[in-house]
């Protein structure tokens, strides 16, 4: 498959997208832990999780799963358990 954006420009992409906005955005349930931004893992539903802010990368700490805000990549839990909380 050919790559059609180079390495530094996905990178500079994905440091630019706010997590916080992000999460907002998608009404998803995240707080700030010791001023550390943590968000509902989909995947497990723990809120064993961070964001690095020099990456810009989100991890569960729980389920040990990635995830980066720049890419469709997350997994389908968002899609089939929406909302992720009780009603």
């Amino acid at each position: 498959m050919p790559r059609y954006f180079d390495g530094d420009f996905l990178r500079r992409v994905r440091n630019d997208i706010s997590w916080e906005l992000l999460l907002e955005q998608l009404r998803w349930p995240h707080k700030q832990r010791q001023g550390q931004l943590a968000f509902l893992c989909p995947c497990c539903g723990e809120y064993v999780s961070a964001v690095n802010p020099r990456t810009n990368l989100g991890r569960c700490f729980h389920c040990e799963t990635n995830f980066n805000p720049s890419t469709s990549r997350w997994p389908r839990s968002i899609a089939t358990s929406w909302p992720p909380w009780p009603s």
